[in-house]
Formats: C-alpha cells, sequence, structure tokens
C-alpha cells in the first residue's frame, strides 16, 4: 500500500509541474494582454504586418472552406487563380487550426490570438517534457538535485517566451517548430541512448506536415545535433565504434522515413514554389549581422522587422546567468565545456555568414524576419542552463565578481562602438545578473532563498516579454474589423444568392491584397509567396498594380481599365459613397498602409442595389471565365513589355488586337502637359482626349522606387480618387469624354510635401468605345460555349463546335491541369497572350473538362505509400529482432 501511495504523490506531483509548466506561460503571456488592452482585455489586436495582410484571410479561407476540400489545391479568389496547396501546407496545416469552427469571420484576429496564446502554453510544456526526461537518459543522466524541477520550470517558461516567440509570434506557423524542437531532439537522444526511434520519425515527419518550411530548418539543426551526440558519445561517455555506428545509422534511416513518408506535402509544396523570383544563391562570406547586433540580440534589444540583425535569443538573464556560470565553472569538465561551446559557436558560425546561413533555408534568401532559425540557438543556450543548475558550480564569490567586472567591461566597450543598448537595459541586466549569480551559486540556499530566486526568475522572464514586446505594432482594432467584414461580407452574400455563375468582384476599398480570400470571393488581388512572379508581372503589365519590384502581390484597387475588367470577367463592383462608412472603413485599411480610395471609375455598370449603404453595380458585358479568341493570341513563351517604364497601355492593345483579330488600337494617345505651379506638393497637367470615349491617365514611378505618399487626385478641382503608389495602381479613371474637350488634372500632396518619386513622364490614352464594343461582340459571336461550371480544380465547359477553334480562359496557363473531352482524350494546352491558359479545340468536340492536380502530388503520394509500407516492414523486424535479443 506504501509503494501505491508513493505510487499516486509522484504521478500527482508529475501532474503539477507538467500543469504549471502550460500554465505559467499562458499566464504570463495573459498579463501582457490585458496590460496592452489587447483582447480579450481590450479591442487590440496582434495582427501586424504580415499577420494582418495574409494570415487573417488565409485563416478566413479556411473556415469557409473546410467542407470544401477542393478549394485547397486550386483557388481562384488569389489574383486570377492559382495553386492554393503551397498555401495551405505552409499556414494552415496544424490540427489546432480547426478552433477556427468557434470564431466568425469578422472574430478572426481573436483565433490568431487563441492559438499564439495556445502554441506559447504548449512550447513551455514541451520544453518541460523535455529537460524532465532528457536528464533520465543514460547519456545525460546527473544526480537529482534539490530544486532542479523548479529550475526546469523555469528555464522551459523562459524558453517559450524568448524573444523569437514573441517577436515573430504573429507568424503563428513557425511557433510549431519551437514546440516541436525540444521533443525531437528528445527522440534523437533517446535513438543514441540505445532507445526506439520511433519518437524521432513521427515527430519530424509531423514538423514537415505542420509547416515544411520550419520542418526543413529543424532538419538541418538535426543534423547539427547529430555531429554533436556522435562527439558526445565518443568523447564523454566512450561509446564503442560499433555501438555508435548502429545508433547513427538507425538515426539516418529514421529521418530518410520521416521524409519519404512527408513527401506528398514535401514535393508539391516545394514546386509550388518554382515560379517565384529568388534571389540567385552565391557563397560568400559577408556577414549577416555584427558583433554589437549579436550582444543586442542576447540582452533582447532587437528589432524584430529590420533587417540584418543578430539572431532573436534572448530569454532572460537567469538564463544568461546561468550559461555565464557554466563555463566559468571549474568543477564541470573541459571535454563537456568545449563540446557544449563547439555547438553554439557552430550555431553562430551558420547564422553569421551569408553563403553558409541560407543552409537554414533551402539555400533561398527569406523575404524578411531576419534569423528566423534563432530558436534553435535559444534551445541550446537553455539547454546548458539546465545543465548549470543542475551541477556543483565551484565558483567563489571573488571569481563571481571578476566575472561580473568582465561582463559590465564587455558591455560599455561595446556600447562605445555603438549605442547599441539602452543604459536601463544595461544597468538591469548587470543587476539581474548579480543578484542571480549570488543566488544560484550560494551553497546552503534557504527553502525561502529558493523560493525567492524561482520568483524572480519568472518575473525576469515577464520583463523580457514586456521589454521584446515593444517592437510589435497593434493597429488593428476587433470592432472595427468585424464592422468591416460583417458589412462587405453582406454586400458579396447579396450578389452570390442571385448569381451562381463565375464572376469576380471588384470592390474599392481593400483591407489588404488577400481580401478576396478574406470574404471569400473570386477578386483580382492576392499577396502570397507562392504566387508566380510571371503572373504578377503580367498583371502589372495590364495596369493592375505598378511593379516596382516587390514581385509578390497584385492589387486590383479601382481597376485597370473598362476593356481589361470585362475581359477578366469583372462583372460586379461594390462601392462605398457613404462618408460615416468611410471613416470606420479607414480605420482598418489603414493598419495595412492603404486608404479607401475614392470612386473614381465613370463607368461602372447599372446600379443594382444598396446593401448598408454600399453601392453594387453589374456590368452585363463582363465576359466569361471561357470565350474563343483569335488564334493569334497563341504566343507561345512570348512575354508583355515589363520595362521599368511598363506602359499599359500598349500591352492592352496588343492583347485585344490578339484575341480579336481586331488590329486596330483599343487605346489611343491622348495629349497631357505639365502645367507651371507654384509649389511642389502639387503637380497640374492639361489633358486632350484624341477622340470620344473614356480616358485614362496614369503618373508613372521608375520600377524599383517605391514611393508611398497619399495623394489626392482632382479633376477640374473635383476630388476623384485618392492615390497611394504603394498598394493601388496608378491608372485613373478621368471620365468619358469627347474629341477635343480639354480638362486638369491636379495631383496634391495630402501632407502638403514635395511630391516624390514621379520621375517618370505622365501618360494619358483614351478607350475607344468602338473597338472596344466591336471585340466584345467577336468574343461573344460564335455562341461556341454554351455552360461552364467551375468549382474550385474541376472546370466543365458543354461545347458546340462545329469547326476547331481557340479557347482562351481568363485563369492563368499551368500544365498541372489535364484537360480532356467527352471521350477522355488530351487537349493540348497552351500560353494564350504569354500568360493565360489557352486551348485548341478540334471540330467535334462536345464537351472538356479540366482538372487541377498540383505539380508532385501524383509523385509525393506515391513515395508517401512506398515509405510507409518500408517503414511498416522494418519495424515489424525491429521488434522482432529486440524481442529475440
Amino acid at each position: 500500500m506504501k509503494s501505491k501511495s508513493n505510487e499516486m504523490s509522484s504521478l500527482r506531483r508529475s501532474c503539477f509541474f507538467y500543469g504549471a509548466a502550460f500554465l505559467i506561460p499562458f499566464l504570463i503571456f495573459g498579463v501582457m494582454l490585458f496590460l496592452l488592452k489587447i483582447t480579450p482585455f481590450g479591442d487590440n489586436t496582434i495582427a501586424y504586418i504580415d499577420a494582418n495582410n495574409q494570415y487573417l484571410s488565409f485563416f478566413a479561407y479556411l473556415k469557409q472552406n473546410l467542407s470544401n476540400p477542393s478549394a485547397f489545391l486550386y483557388n481562384t479568389s488569389i489574383n486570377i487563380g492559382g495553386n492554393f496547396f503551397g498555401i495551405f501546407t505552409y499556414y494552415l496545416l496544424n490540427p489546432l487550426n480547426l478552433l477556427i469552427l468557434f470564431f466568425s469571420v469578422g472574430r478572426v484576429a481573436n483565433f490568431l490570438l487563441t492559438i499564439v496564446w495556445l502554441k506559447l502554453a504548449i512550447s513551455g510544456l514541451a520544453m518541460f517534457i523535455y529537460l524532465h526526461f532528457h536528464f533520465k537518459l543514460s547519456m545525460f543522466k546527473v544526480i537529482e538535485k534539490r530544486n532542479a524541477i523548479w529550475f526546469d520550470l523555469v528555464i522551459s517558461t523562459a524558453y517559450s517566451l524568448s524573444a523569437f516567440s514573441i517577436i515573430y509570434m504573429s507568424n503563428v506557423m513557425w511557433l510549431d517548430a519551437v514546440i516541436l524542437l525540444p521533443l525531437i531532439m528528445l527522440g534523437l537522444e533517446k535513438i543514441f541512448s540505445g532507445q526506439r526511434p520511433y519518437l524521432f520519425g513521427l515527430l519530424l515527419f509531423y514538423a514537415f506536415v505542420v509547416n515544411y518550411y520550419t520542418g526543413f530548418i529543424i532538419s538541418f539543426f538535426c543534423v547539427i545535433e547529430f555531429i554533436f551526440l556522435i562527439l558526445w558519445s565518443k568523447v564523454l561517455k566512450q561509446v564503442n565504434t560499433i555501438t555508435l555506428r548502429n545508433r547513427s545509422v538507425a538515426a539516418i534511416i529514421t529521418g530518410g522515413f520521416s521524409l519519404g513518408l512527408a513527401s506528398a506535402i514535401l514535393i508539391p509544396s516545394y514546386l509550388s514554389t518554382t515560379g517565384v523570383l529568388k534571389e540567385p544563391y552565391r557563397f560568400s562570406f559577408d556577414f549577416m549581422y555584427n558583433l554589437v547586433d549579436e550582444t543586442r540580440g542576447i540582452l533582447g534589444g532587437v528589432p524584430g522587422n529590420v533587417p540584418q540583425v543578430g539572431p532573436l535569443i534572448f530569454c532572460g538573464m537567469f538564463v544568461i546567468t546561468a550559461l555565464v556560470l557554466f563555463f566559468s565553472s571549474s568543477s564541470i569538465r573541459g571535454d563537456e565545456k568545449r563540446l557544449w561551446f563547439y555547438l553554439i559557436v557552430t550555431l553562430i558560425f551558420f547564422s553569421a555568414f551569408k553563403g553558409i546561413y541560407l543552409a537554414w533555408h533551402a539555400f533561398a534568401m527569406p523575404n524578411g524576419f531576419p534569423q528566423r532559425e534563432s530558436f534553435c540557438l535559444v534551445f541550446v543556450m537553455c539547454q546548458v542552463a539546465a545543465v548549470s543548475l543542475r551541477s556543483d558550480l565551484n565558483i567563489s564569490g571573488r571569481k563571481l565578481e571578476r566575472i561580473l567586472l568582465v561582463v559590465t567591461a564587455l558591455l560599455i566597450l561595446l556600447s562605445k562602438v555603438e549605442s547599441f543598448i539602452s543604459g536601463r537595459t544595461l544597468v538591469y541586466s548587470l543587476f539581474m545578473m548579480a543578484i542571480f549569480g549570488f543566488l544560484i551559486t550560494h551553497k546552503n540556499l534557504s527553502r525561502f532563498g529558493s523560493f525567492a530566486l524561482v520568483v524572480l526568475a519568472f518575473l525576469d522572464i515577464s520583463y523580457g516579454v514586456w521589454m521584446n514586446w515593444g517592437t510589435n505594432q497593434t493597429q488593428l482594432q476587433v470592432s472595427v474589423f468585424n464592422k468591416y467584414v460583417d458589412t462587405l461580407g453582406s454586400a458579396i452574400s447579396d450578389i452570390k444568392r442571385d448569381d451562381s455563375t463565375f464572376y469576380r468582384i471588384g470592390i474599392s476599398t481593400s483591407q489588404s491584397t488577400n481580401q478576396p480570400l478574406l470574404l471569400n470571393y473570386n477578386g483580382m488581388s492576392s499577396y502570397t509567396s507562392t504566387q508566380p512572379t510571371d503572373l504578377v508581372n503580367f498583371m502589372a503589365a495590364v495596369g493592375y498594380h505598378q511593379n516596382h519590384g516587390w514581385t509578390r502581390w497584385s492589387n486590383y484597387s479601382n481597376g485597370s481599365t473598362r476593356a481589361m475588367d470585362e475581359l477578366f470577367g469583372v462583372k460586379y463592383r461594390i462601392e462605398n459613397s457613404n462618408s460615416t462608412l468611410q471613416k470606420d472603413f479607414n480605420r482598418v485599411v489603414a493598419s495595412v498602409g492603404y486608404d479607401n480610395v475614392v470612386n473614381n471609375l465613370s463607368f461602372k455598370g447599372r446600379l443594382i442595389s444598396n446593401v448598408n449603404n454600399l453601392k453594387i453595380y453589374r456590368d452585363t458585358d463582363a465576359l466569361p471565365l471561357a470565350m474563343t479568341v483569335d488564334r493569334s493570341a497563341l504566343w507561345g513563351n512570348h512575354q508583355l513589355e515589363q520595362t521599368s517604364n511598363i506602359n499599359p497601355f500598349k500591352n492592352q492593345n496588343l492583347i485585344w488586337r490578339s484575341i480579336t483579330g481586331d488590329k486596330r488600337n483599343l487605346n489611343d494617345l491622348a495629349r497631357i502637359d505639365l502645367m507651371p505651379t507654384t509649389t511642389s506638393a502639387i503637380k497640374k497637367y492639361r489633358v486632350v482626349a484624341n477622340h470620344d470615349g473614356e480616358l485614362y491617365a496614369e503618373f508613372p514611378q521608375v520600377r524599383s522606387t517605391l514611393i508611398s505618399q497619399p495623394l489626392n487626385v482632382f479633376l477640374n478641382g473635383r476630388l476623384i480618387s485618392e492615390y497611394r503608389t504603394e498598394g493601388e495602381n496608378g491608372i485613373i479613371d478621368l471620365g468619358n469624354f469627347h474629341a477635343g474637350q480639354e480638362s486638369t488634372v491636379t495631383l496634391r500632396s495630402s501632407d502638403n510635401k514635395p511630391i516624390e518619386g514621379m520621375n517618370l513622364d505622365a501618360r494619358a490614352y483614351t478607350q475607344n468605345s468602338l473597338v472596344l464594343r466591336d471585340g466584345r461582340k467577336l468574343l461573344k459571336a460564335s455562341g461556341m460555349i454554351e455552360n461552364q461550371q467551375i468549382k474550385n480544380n474541376h472546370i466543365k465547359l458543354k461545347v458546340n463546335n462545329k469547326r476547331s477553334q481557340t479557347l482562351m480562359l481568363s485563369l492563368p496557363y499551368d500544365e498541372a491541369w489535364k484537360i480532356t473531352d467527352q471521350n477522355g482524350r488530351i487537349l493540348t494546352q497552351q500560353r494564350a497572350v504569354g500568360t493565360l491558359m489557352g486551348i485548341e479545340v478540334p471540330t467535334g468536340t462536345k464537351m472538356i473538362h479540366l482538372v487541377y492536380e498540383p505539380a508532385g502530388l501524383h509523385a509525393g503520394i506515391l513515395i508517401s505509400a512506398v515509405s510507409s509500407l518500408l517503414i511498416i516492414g522494418c519495424t515489424l523486424f525491429y521488434e522482432y529482432k529486440h524481442r529475440v535479443q
């Protein structure tokens, strides 16, 4: 009975500490939310930078399509359509994301906070589990010291709330790696301790599944740790060569199986990014950061959104002090200190030099958010700190004083080189190091002293969280975002209720470039890491965005020209003309730097509805998704003009001539002259229409000179548009003019500062309404397509084809489409106007089926299936052999 009672007591104690490992970081983070009045304790959110303009939309799309799995293969809400698989596997595969079911789309920012909060707490629990079992393994077993489990609790909390986790917490998918790293390392250490390899294999596989990118970072760290464990086994534990060889082979095979098992995710995800322009890899010893940056990172003074900063590794002065004491103690074996030192130096080496640093990221330079692998170094720092706190540190008071003097001198010296950290932070760091050093090295610390040490350590971690939070900008508010989503969502629902055909919607207000995903409609805007560069350039070339070298977004804004909007099937347009609603909307869109643009299209279509003060217009001339075109539209790999001075009007002429066969110009050059002004905050132009029709003006900048300056555009003294080069296209619709009619266009900076960046000549073109009308008739005339059924990755076209014709879809060309007729015969896909999908349809075709399967998905599934069989076979053999032995 006594033994059973002891077991129950031990179980209760374990449950208490496991619960504490989860709850303490949960509560510390909750206190920060309360102090900063962030939801649920206020109206602010943690949705900033990419979380605001990308992740909220991705999660909203997940919620609205959970019952429609094919929507995660191909998507017509990103740009004009594209492969969604890479986005799905990068951002949305974590099972915790199913909690989105309990949140409305308007409350998706609350969902983001919920999973961040949970993941930070779970990472504390994961680290505690690692430490609890790590020191029980034969390789690392030490004598259990009094208070050691409390120190583990402090270390695990410090790990979960490190600078990396707090500064990058809005990148919620990266927190999965923070959770999984300690557990995967525990699995690898189990293999080198002679135990079964299942934990390592399963968790590494899971890491690839929930986020293939951070899974790659973890696997690279596994290679470094693998070498470290070989050296540890040989140098410190004197493991014989045969045993070490067998354990190393077991680790390699297990890692290989994990990679193979995850191939169904990895291969198509990787291939989904091949069309994205990347900086070519060149080996170099250029520094990613300097020594000052590294020191700033250790002390917690690194802003996360500034390029070329040191690793985000601050995890409290308690950990740093334990780390310093470990390498200062004479009672710890020199070989052990050297091995840990080599591991830390290796990690810093791989993060410091550009040519080697890129190995963490599959040799592609990350775009923003530097040093994304920092959590690996945080983990090692916490490992060493935990070892230090379990060791008998032979450090006298005099030696401790010398250590503090050396650290002080070093920090003062660095501060003279560069003002790298505030005086307050410097004093705090040294003061806490002195207190922690004294308490940790005290030989006979009382129970009260131990309690005070632990409490002080938790307070230190909390202060670090507060200090690191200063780099995050919380601008978006829950209430205004919810109102925005509900208001626009109602208007979109009104359209969908009455029209089930395929069409695109243009909205004058954009919360972000990913708004079509947020509100689940077919739009023409997108900002994703997997969007093909050729498609972005094509959209820029026809006037939907001034491409300034940032090749990941396209933005509909107020459209390009009437002809282009109709070509891409923009059948509905939603505009906000209510001044009160404009103010509410501006509070949402301003958080990502855009404007609630004034309605400036003179042609909107016919007003059909007014929902929540939003006007809905319908253009019955908008073309369908699929249309018959002239064969001259098949250009092969020829691309539109995409120079530093793109002229979208000329590109539109080329496209219109190609698809219609009409050799007349769609857009004709009008006269535009710069007029003298008395202030540099104003630019005035005289514009004269050359014939009747829609008159457009463009005020371009040189490519790669992105000036985000808000401007107001006036036509004859009347405000017609708010204009910002970043996030909006540069084509302004001036209205319908008669031949020879003259007008004055004025650009005025909103802040009365000199207008910058417009260092190219302005353009004005009149769109020929006769050419547009005749071309539209040609594209609609044949009646070849009788019915179009579109559902994500499956399109069915019923045709009446009495002669061979050329079909064009306003979707991007993608070789992953499989196209067949009613008899299963494969039809060849070709590039239309350089970027869109063209199909040569032979005589007698009655039905065309298009099915999209992401490139590499079939091969990935096959490799995963073979890997599964091999894993089952090897597992059975391993267990049989183990049982026999």
